[in-house]
């Protein structure tokens, strides 16, 4: 290769850098994503220290158990990783709490814990179990069976100081070392499919990945000419951009229905018990993700600009609102951050019919808050909307 053809590369390269240079929407979308990402998971993980969780799993406790070892008990869960969350009304709030989504899991400590605990570690109860009741969110199954594997381990370590403290022998010890039992309180939505602890955020995710598409449309339109010949046709703002969104509506409706068909079919989707509830929060969503499309439109210039915005935006959301990872690893300012998402009313919506089994009644506000954005949404792209 001879200079003269480098010197030609070199130009053309150097002609590029100086255009993106002066696109600065541009530069600040490809560098603003890797920053922003970056800070997000270092806030998932940012509350360690040299490996032990500070903040940790908030977990709902219902203390029952006013005694000594009820105490130590919550200590060695603290020192585990787990945050534990008094709740009062005792187990029945509890599940209530649990089965409303506000929790991940709850662990409920019975009157009689320290006494079992007592009589077990001394031998009057023989080598007896002692039980502290675990409560699972069904729409959080992952992080609950991660919580119930630390919890776990905590008591594990509460058993065993006790036993070696009385029993010095390391053989007796383990003779008369008991367990603390943690049953599985049955409530409903336990016993889910794949299909319904996956398809939830990915049904949400990907329709909300139509903005992309939506807003690259209509710039290409305006870069084209196209919407400027439609100034002289007898047609509003409104009609134009009103038919944009149903264009890519019916894309996100086949979209959800074949995610739903490949759930039913391959992945045990239960739709069977709320189909009337999962198909309007199905026409919310893409109502809400079309029309964030459209207001994305009319703040790009360039299809970078597009791209870069639309590409940082969504994955953002993804990550905050619990459609790609679950809500609950996340810190507890940016899970309240999260409710400023569609994403997120969403997921709790589909979340509520699917994996909870709630009723459409009461999953209403959800959809109500998602049909709500998109109304903004479209408001906002429409007094922004301009043909050239």
């Amino acid at each position: 290769m001879n200079k003269r053809v480098l010197l030609q590369i070199w130009s053309i390269a150097a002609r590029d850098v100086r255009i993106l240079r002066r696109d600065r929407s541009a530069l600040i979308f490809t560098f603003g994503m890797p920053i922003i990402l970056t800070f997000v998971f270092g806030s998932m993980n940012g509350n360690h220290d040299a490996g032990r969780p500070t903040g940790g799993f908030k977990v709902a406790v219902a203390r029952e158990d006013a005694g000594q070892r009820a105490e130590q008990a919550l200590a060695q869960l603290r020192t585990a990783g787990i945050d534990p969350i008094p709740v009062t009304g005792g187990a029945d709030a509890l599940e209530k709490l649990i089965a409303a989504g506000k929790y991940s899991a709850g662990l409920v400590i019975p009157t009689d814990f320290s006494t079992r605990f007592d009589a077990a570690i001394s031998g009057k109860s023989g080598n007896g179990s002692i039980e502290m009741p675990f409560v699972a969110d069904p729409g959080d199954t992952r992080v609950a069976s991660m919580i119930k594997g630390i919890a776990a381990g905590a008591n594990e370590r509460l058993v065993a100081s006790e036993v070696i403290r009385q029993y010095p022998d390391a053989a007796i010890a383990m003779l008369n070392r008991p367990k603390i039992a943690m049953p599985d309180t049955e409530i409903k939505g336990q016993g889910l499919t794949p299909g319904d602890i996956f398809l939830p955020g990915f049904m949400v995710y990907f329709v909300f990945s139509l903005a992309n598409g939506v807003a690259a449309t209509l710039l290409g339109e305006r870069q084209e000419g196209t919407l400027r010949r439609m100034l002289n046709a007898p047609i509003s703002r409104a009609q134009i951009l009103a038919g944009k969104l149903l264009a890519r509506g019916i894309l996100g409706a086949v979209q959800t229905l074949l995610l739903i068909g490949i759930g039913i079919q391959w992945l045990h989707l239960s739709v069977a018990q709320a189909p009337v509830g999962i198909a309007i929060t199905a026409i919310a969503t893409i109502f809400s993700a079309c029309g964030m499309g459209l207001l994305m439109a009319t703040f790009g210039k360039t299809m970078e600009q597009i791209q870069g915005m639309t590409t940082m935006f969504l994955l953002l959301l993804g990550f905050i609102s619990g459609t790609l990872i679950p809500r609950s690893l996340l810190p507890e300012w940016m899970v309240k951050v999260s409710m400023i998402t569609p994403h997120a009313w969403a997921l709790n919506a589909y979340s509520d019919l699917i994996q909870r089994h709630h009723t459409l009644l009461s999953t209403l506000p959800n959809i109500g808050v998602l049909l709500l954005f998109g109304c903004v949404f479209f408001g906002l792209a429409l007094a922004r909307f301009r043909f050239e």
